[in-house]
């Protein structure tokens, strides 16, 4: 008789194991696609090799053709060289000259030029090391002539180094000249302005020059020098 129990409790759990282990075969597919990062190797992402204690390619990345943020008071304006607008106000008031009008063969635009600081330099497209070793670069998403043009430096360990502009006061004169002409600009403001801040690159209705160059040992911040044109 013990004998027949035993064999009645075999086959009992030769039944329940199958339902039990097909109870617990749960389906773990995800009902969305992966998605994973990209590298984050800084030589991968900004194309050049990293250089600790002096500038970097990411500290002159435009902001809408590079990798930093942008304001988020600003938006691209499809179909007009992807420069900023504020809401606030009709692309219409903004003023913006394009490549065309002043962009040579060999990438220059013009010269920037800062009497009281001795700096005389080409400015050339781009604000990339290639741009950047041949003189200022220039943002290629801010006008080129009218409105606000804007541009990037080295602060120093570069031949062609704007560092000084932090020594601008308000009323000094900066010169910007293109095959369309010379302007002067009377400097409006010098400050410190974060490393992410990219407002000032916002295009405006008046003519000025926007200068911005790093701080020496203080990465989070930029300077940022703004001139109006004199009249």
């Amino acid at each position: 008789m013990k004998q027949i129990r035993i064999v009645i409790l075999a086959l009992a759990l030769a039944v329940l194991l199958p339902a039990a282990a097909f109870a617990a075969d749960y389906d773990f597919q995800p009902t969305t696609k992966y998605s994973f990062y990209g590298s984050t190797d800084y030589t991968a992402v900004y194309g050049s090799n990293y250089n600790y204690g002096g500038p970097n390619v990411v500290d002159y990345l435009d902001p809408l053709t590079g990798n930093n943020s942008v304001a988020q008071s600003a938006q691209i304006i499809p179909g007009s060289n992807q420069i900023y607008m504020d809401t606030a106000q009709p692309a219409a008031t903004f003023q913006y000259t394009d490549a065309g009008a002043v962009l040579q063969g060999n990438g220059r635009v013009g010269t920037l030029s800062i009497p009281k600081l001795g700096i005389n330099f080409p400015v050339f497209d781009g604000t990339d090391t290639a741009s950047m070793n041949k003189g200022v670069g220039h943002f290629t998403s801010t006008s080129y002539w009218t409105g606000n043009v804007c541009f990037a430096g080295h602060n120093r360990g570069a031949l062609y180094n704007i560092g000084s502009i932090k020594n601008l006061t308000v009323g000094d004169v900066i010169s910007y000249t293109t095959v369309l002409g010379t302007r002067n600009y009377s400097v409006v403001s010098c400050e410190y302005i974060a490393s992410t801040d990219w407002t000032r690159l916002m295009p405006t209705t008046d003519n000025r020059l926007t200068l911005i160059t790093c701080l020496a040992d203080r990465p989070e911040l930029r300077v940022c020098v703004q001139a109006v044109e004199i009249a």
